[in-house]
């Protein structure tokens, strides 16, 4: 939103449309076999949060990989994420006090133990477990920016000044090349700590007042490295003339992109390479490019690209081979212990 345009772009820096680390990744929602096979415990309405997630936050913005890449904006959704987190955080706390309270009892007989505690906190978890799509359903509005890959575009979700052209959604709408990048350090204490957060906003801000938005990237004190890398994800998926960025979270919208579904077949790309791979193995790659990108050279790299700059990894099922130990270690922990970690997340942060 546009209120705090001033505050995020004095001192910030702005980011070209160059891009040097071509590093894409973000992980699925599942790999291959997380846990083995599908088991909600106690959630027993699986199916109607499900639906609701479906037709609610974004719509065809998040069902429609292949086309949008969604930018959620942080000033805009904090009441959300309060809303949301705070039954979680009740009910976790609720379940520390459970577990410190049993202490004296277990150590001293004449101490007694609060069970109405314990049975209200498992009810509560119980209870908001199985009634948190009701919170999706209330605060469903999407409140966010997002790419049009087919269009070249940007569109905001909230009202923007200056008469805007809409698009099917309603939405205030620009060509790409209209707007700019930039990132600003967000918060600096007396201790030194910091954060910075990347911005986008139309280049003529003061006629379409509103055509801005801060969204969040991993959090990176003393380092903008991570807004840098966002910025070229950006633009690496804007980008039609090319397949879609090869990452997890995008594998299975492959198949819809013409220009993806060409390039697939003309290299012989496997289908399900990612969704083949174990989650935790996927975990692992995106934990070893956030250490590469922490200490990438990007000034270096855009002043000199011949010599710093990286190529895009076009085959990463050559880079990263599906390891079978994660499988195999997955395997040996038995199906009881696994449904049991499900309940007790379950029952004591209701998640």
């Amino acid at each position: 939103m546009g209120f705090n345009y001033k505050w995020f772009k004095a001192g910030a820096t702005t980011l070209p449309e160059q891009r040097v680390y071509n590093r894409f990744f973000k992980k699925g929602m599942k790999g291959g076999y997380s846990q083995g096979y599908v088991f909600h415990g106690l959630h027993f309405t699986r199916k109607i949060a499900d639906y609701v997630k479906k037709i609610t936050s974004g719509g065809r913005i998040f069902a429609d990989k292949h086309r949008f890449y969604p930018l959620y904006s942080m000033t805009g959704n904090i009441f959300k994420i309060l809303i949301t987190f705070a039954p979680i955080g009740l009910g976790g706390s609720a379940s520390v006090m459970c577990a410190v309270f049993a202490l004296p009892a277990m150590y001293s007989v004449d101490a007694d133990y609060p069970w109405w505690f314990l049975v209200a906190t498992l009810s509560w978890n119980f209870f908001f477990l199985n009634m948190f799509f009701v919170f999706n359903l209330i605060f469903s509005r999407y409140k966010g920016a997002y790419i049009d890959r087919e269009k070249q575009t940007i569109s905001f979700t909230w009202r923007v000044k200056g008469k805007p052209q809409k698009n099917e959604f309603g939405h205030a709408t620009f060509p790409l090349s209209d707007m700019e990048a930039f990132y600003s350090m967000q918060l600096k204490n007396q201790y030194g700590g910091s954060t910075h957060a990347l911005c986008i906003a139309h280049k003529d801000h003061a006629t379409y007042s509103g055509a801005f938005l801060q969204t969040s990237v991993k959090d990176n004190p003393h380092n903008p490295n991570f807004c840098r890398m966002e910025w070229e994800l950006i633009q690496r998926f804007a980008d039609n003339s090319l397949p879609l960025p090869d990452m997890p979270d995008l594998e299975a919208y492959r198949h819809l992109d013409p220009v993806t579904v060409k390039y697939d077949q003309q290299h012989s790309r496997p289908e399900r390479y990612w969704r083949d791979m174990h989650i935790k193995q996927q975990r692992a790659i995106e934990r070893e490019l956030e250490e590469k990108v922490y200490t990438f050279p990007f000034s270096s790299a855009l002043s000199n690209p011949k010599h710093y700059a990286q190529k895009e990894l076009e085959k990463p099922w050559l880079t990263w081979s599906i390891e079978q130990k994660y499988f195999q270690e997955d395997a040996e922990v038995p199906i009881w212990r696994k449904r049991a970690n499900v309940i007790f997340s379950q029952l004591t942060i209701g998640l």
